[in-house]
C-alpha cells in the first residue's frame, strides 16, 4: 500500500512525517546537512541581494540534483523537486521582505521556517524537511559572482559654489518645465507613445515630438511643411548586431518659411504642440507670438527673413539653456542686432541663406543694402537704418562709420 505522508511544523522548524499503511517502519527523515547548508547560503546570497530569485531557484535545484542518487526516474525528479519546494517558500518570504523593506534595507537577523506543502494529490515525500532554514549563514559558499552594481554618475560639481553662483532665479513655470523635462528624460521613448497615442494629441510631424520631450529646439520649417504635405514622416530604424542602432530620418522639409503668414500659420501648429506637452507655458507661448508678430508688423516683406533667422536663432538659445524662457525678450537683444541691423555678424548671412533662394525681389533687396545710404550721407533721410533699404554708414573712404 501506499504511504501517506503530512508535512507537520515543529519548535525546531519542519519535519515530514511518513506513516506506511501496510504497517512497516518509521520513515521520519530530515536533509541531508551538506544539502541544507548549501542551500542556506544559496538563500542568504538572494537576500542579500547578490543573484535574482531566478539564479537562486536554478542553484537550489542543482544542489538537490547533486544530492538525489538516482536513475533519472520519475520518482528522482519528484524528489528533486520535493526538496527544493520549501526554499522557494522560502525565497518568496524574503522577497516579499525585500520588498517591503526598499532597495538598501537589509533584513532582521532571524530564522526562516518553511511552509506546509499542500498538493492534490495528498501525497509527500521524504527528505525534504527537518531543519529551519537559517537565512543568515555564509553567502561565499557557492562561487557565483554577484551581480554587477550600477555606477552612479559623480555629479558632485553641479553643486560646486561656482556653479551655483551662476545659477539665476527661475520663475514657478519655468520651474516646472526642467522639472518635467528631467522626468522625461530617462524615458523619451515611452513619453511619445503616449503622447501620440492620446486622444487630445494635436497633428503635429512625428519625428519632431522627440525635440519637445527633450527641450531641443524644434525645425519650424518641418512643421510647415508638414502643413502642405501629403507625406507621412519617413524614418525608419536598422540594427548592426547587438548594440549599434542607425536610425534614417526623413528628408529635409519639402517647403521653408520664406514670409510672416507662413512663420504665424507654422507656428500655431507649434505652440498646439506645446501647450499638449506644457499646459503651463500658455502665457510664454502667447507672449513670444505677439512678439514676434509685431516684427513682422514693423518690418517690409522683403526683411522678413531678419525675422525668420531671427527666431530659429532664439529656437536655439532656449533649447541649449535651461535658465531662459521666451518671454525673456531682453536676453535676446545681441540675437536682434546679429540679424536685424546692415552691420551685423548674420545680417548678409540672412539675405543669401534665408528668402533670397525663393524670392528674387529678396536677394535684391540684399544687395541694395550693401550699399551706402546717400541721403543718409546727406542727413536727408527719414528712415531708420533697420527700415533703410540702404546701410546708414558714412560713404567717405576709409570711414566705415
Amino acid at each position: 500500500m501506499a504511504d501517506v505522508q503530512q508535512t507537520r511544523p515543529t519548535s525546531h522548524g519542519f519535519t515530514l512525517e511518513s506513516t506506511s499503511l501496510s504497517g512497516g517502519t518509521d520513515l521520519t527523515q530530515t536533509l541531508h546537512d551538506k544539502l541544507a547548508d548549501e542551500c542556506d547560503s544559496i538563500v542568504n546570497r538572494f537576500r542579500q541581494r547578490q543573484i535574482d530569485k531566478c539564479q537562486a531557484i536554478f542553484l537550489l535545484t542543482k544542489a538537490a540534483i547533486r544530492d538525489t542518487a538516482g536513475d533519472d526516474s520519475d520518482e528522482d525528479y519528484e524528489e528533486v523537486s520535493n526538496k527544493v519546494y520549501p526554499y522557494q517558500g522560502i525565497l518568496e518570504h524574503v522577497e516579499q521582505e525585500l520588498n517591503e523593506s526598499g532597495p538598501s534595507h537589509s533584513l532582521s537577523e532571524g530564522r526562516l521556517e518553511a511552509p506546509d506543502r499542500v498538493e492534490d494529490s495528498g501525497e509527500q515525500s521524504g527528505r525534504n524537511a527537518g531543519r529551519t532554514i537559517d537565512t543568515q549563514s555564509d553567502s561565499g559558499r557557492d562561487g557565483v559572482d554577484a551581480k554587477k552594481q550600477k555606477i552612479e554618475p559623480n555629479l558632485k560639481n553641479l553643486k560646486h559654489p561656482i556653479n551655483i553662483a551662476k545659477v539665476r532665479t527661475l520663475s514657478p513655470q519655468l520651474q516646472e518645465t526642467l522639472d518635467t523635462l528631467a522626468t522625461w528624460a530617462p524615458n523619451v521613448k515611452e513619453v511619445k507613445q503616449q503622447f501620440v497615442n492620446h486622444a487630445a494629441c494635436p497633428e503635429f510631424p512625428h519625428t519632431e515630438w522627440d525635440n519637445i520631450i527633450m527641450g531641443r529646439p524644434v525645425n519650424l520649417d518641418a512643421v510647415f511643411s508638414s502643413l502642405s504635405s501629403l507625406k507621412t514622416d519617413e524614418k525608419r530604424t536598422e540594427k548592426i548586431g547587438d548594440d549599434v542602432e542607425i536610425i534614417y530620418a526623413g528628408s529635409e522639409p519639402a517647403t521653408t518659411i520664406v514670409t510672416g503668414q507662413d512663420w504665424s500659420s507654422a507656428w500655431i501648429r507649434l505652440a498646439r504642440a506645446y501647450r499638449f506637452a506644457f499646459p503651463h507655458r500658455q502665457d510664454e507661448l502667447d507672449s513670444y507670438e505677439v512678439y514676434i508678430n509685431n516684427k513682422f508688423c514693423q518690418q517690409e516683406t522683403p526683411f522678413h527673413f531678419c525675422i525668420i533667422n531671427f527666431d530659429k536663432a532664439v529656437q536655439k538659445r532656449i533649447g541649449s539653456r535651461r535658465d531662459l524662457e521666451l518671454s525673456d525678450f531682453r536676453e535676446f537683444m545681441d540675437l536682434y542686432e546679429s540679424n536685424f541691423l546692415p552691420s551685423g555678424k548674420h545680417f548678409s548671412d540672412s539675405s543669401v541663406t534665408g528668402n533670397s533662394s525663393s524670392s528674387a525681389t529678396g536677394k535684391a533687396v540684399a544687395d541694395r543694402k550693401k550699399e551706402y545710404c546717400r541721403r543718409w550721407n546727406a542727413s536727408t533721410c527719414k528712415s531708420t537704418a533697420t527700415a533703410c533699404r540702404f546701410r546708414h554708414v558714412c560713404s567717405s573712404k576709409g570711414c566705415g562709420s
